[in-house]
């Protein structure tokens, strides 16, 4: 069955069963329209399709879409009556992540917040769940990948697989979680995701920053301390 829902460049689909018995299906996709004088647009729909490929509207929204800038990946964070709808946007300073709310009831569609990434250029990416916990793994056009925990959105583990950008993603199986990536050099890489290097957090960054700052303050200044204390030891022998 062919259905004409989405006139325009479909950056990216994602879809989620909502039932147990799998008869209905929400489906969310970012679309890109090119109108005249060279204006570019961008919509998040969100559609629910039941067992008879009956398709309804659930809601849409107009994404700001500046130049040099673009909405790429869709992803499904959450289920439930309001599941939670995250889409990629990447710009040339930094890869944000908009998070959004799915009302199934009052089908509607409505924005929840706009969340900091990285600062690379994220080009392909997908999420996970493992141990009761949804992760989301990128790749970035400098051949990094980089795992996130999706509640809290923390930057968990990083690493350098390739020299080009990373093209593909996929994650299996969940007991012993292995990462598969293509990059645009046409190389294919397997890695566990348990023996990714752990990344540094900003604040872990600035504690060792102020650690090492004291040490270095202390070396210059040893000798001070020391006369200090000889002076004090010789004030008690009098």
């Amino acid at each position: 069955m062919d259905c004409d829902l989405l006139r325009g460049e479909v950056n990216d689909i994602s879809a989620q069963v909502t039932s147990d018995k799998g008869e209905t299906a929400l489906l969310a996709a970012v679309v890109e329209w090119k109108l005249p004088e060279r204006i570019k647009s961008t919509c998040l729909m969100v559609y629910e399709i039941d067992k008879c490929l009956g398709i309804v509207l659930l809601g849409s929204i107009l994404l700001e879409s500046k130049s040099k800038s673009r909405f790429t990946k869709c992803i499904w964070m959450t289920a439930g009556p309001h599941p939670a709808l995250g889409i990629l946007h990447v710009s040339q300073r930094m890869t944000s992540l908009r998070k959004f709310s799915v009302n199934r009831q009052e089908k509607n569609l409505l924005f929840i917040a706009d969340s900091f990434l990285t600062y690379e250029k994220i080009t392909t990416c997908t999420s996970f769940y493992l141990i009761s916990r949804q992760y989301l793994v990128a790749g970035t056009a400098s051949g990094e990948i980089l795992l996130f925990s999706l509640d809290p959105l923390r930057l968990e583990r990083r690493a350098k697989i390739c020299e080009s950008p990373i093209t593909s993603i996929a994650v299996g199986p969940q007991a012993t979680p292995v990462l598969c990536t293509t990059s645009l050099c046409g190389t294919v890489n397997f890695q566990p995701i348990w023996e990714i290097p752990r990344a540094i957090s900003s604040r872990s960054f600035v504690v060792c920053l102020l650690f090492y700052s004291a040490l270095f303050f202390l070396s210059f200044t040893k000798k001070p301390w020391v006369n200090f204390g000889t002076n004090r030891v010789l004030l008690c022998q009098k």
